[in-house]
């Protein structure tokens, strides 16, 4: 399900300098057809990838998957060149004991890009919508994308190949009927945040929630609101959704902590332009207190300024 990313448009200064005639650099060498299978062969054999079995065909992991009823973890990866992140992953948490325990419960698809011939599905993260590596996701045994792993972790591996294991129990469960099984199913499909607010707004009257879960339900709600309001920026325009993220936040209304951020810099956006002081005041603090501190601090420090820009101008300054 996408989600909104925060950007700034990027302004190149146009000096005299830039249109004076430059040297050509000179291009490293592209390694040969010979290296790159060199690269690949050397990439599979790593030790981290020999602690679990991992599967190199999609089809045939697939049929594994629906064989036992399991979950699929998918890794992207290359080996044509570096990837510190690809290294920091297999060396972590991949080739952490607790990895090992855990894939004994799913199964394992590994897609080294190489730039060798005859690579198998050479574009299959394209066509699962991600653009970089590394990538972890979970496929359900039919080869449907059910979650997608934004923090490389353990805890984030385990804890989502949970939730996705409970959605393939609880489908097995609905088949067999039942209010409870529907509620499951209902419950399983809410925690990955499968459901459009259309859909959840259709299936609410249909089961029986727990005050708790009518709690989380909401902020749940609030979450697909989100989604669906900023999938529809291009035709409804930013200002119109600014406004209607606005109203949630008006009603006391808010989202579960994975879609916080983009919350609250649509706030911050909209504060600018309604001249909300007020407003200003409490998405900047939402957002600072969420800023990354794993991102380059010259980003950081730009993202904080453009932030400081949009509360200046929400202040009338």
């Amino acid at each position: 399900m996408p989600l909104l990313l925060l950007t700034a448009l990027a302004f190149a200064a146009l000096r005299p300098e830039a249109h004076a005639q430059q040297p050509t650099p000179q291009q490293p060498a592209q390694p040969s057809t010979q290296e790159l299978q060199q690269l690949r062969d050397a990439k599979l054999a790593r030790p981290v990838f020999q602690m679990a079995d991992w599967q190199l065909d999609l089809d045939a992991a697939l049929a594994k998957a629906k064989a036992e009823d399991k979950p699929l973890l998918a890794y992207f990866t290359r080996s044509s060149s570096p990837s510190k992140e690809s290294d920091d992953l297999e060396n972590g948490p991949l080739s952490a004991p607790g990895f090992a325990t855990f894939a004994k419960g799913c199964v394992l698809l590994l897609h080294c890009a190489s730039r060798t011939e005859g690579e198998p599905r050479p574009r299959l993260m394209h066509e699962l919508g991600f653009a970089t590596h590394p990538t972890l996701c979970f496929l359900d045994p039919d080869g449907k994308l059910v979650a997608h792993l934004r923090e490389l972790s353990l805890g984030s591996i385990t804890g989502n190949g949970q939730k996705v294991k409970a959605l393939i129990d609880a489908r097995t469960g609905a088949r067999k009927g039942g209010p409870a099984a529907a509620k499951a199913l209902f419950l399983a499909e809410l925690d990955l945040d499968l459901l459009t607010a259309e859909q959840i707004q259709a299936r609410v009257p249909t089961v029986q929630l727990t005050e708790a879960e009518k709690a989380d339900l909401d902020r749940k709600f609030v979450d697909a609101e989100i989604v669906s309001l900023v999938q529809k920026a291009s035709t409804l325009g930013n200002g119109e959704v600014g406004r209607r993220i606005a109203a949630i936040h008006a009603a006391g209304r808010k989202p579960n902590e994975r879609y916080a951020f983009s919350f609250w810099g649509w706030l911050l956006t909209h504060a600018a332009a309604a001249k909300n002081g007020d407003l200003a005041d409490q998405a900047f603090v939402e957002l600072t207190r969420r800023e990354d501190p794993h991102k380059d601090p010259r980003r950081n420090t730009q993202t904080r300024e453009q932030w400081q820009k949009q509360r200046a101008e929400a202040k009338g300054k």
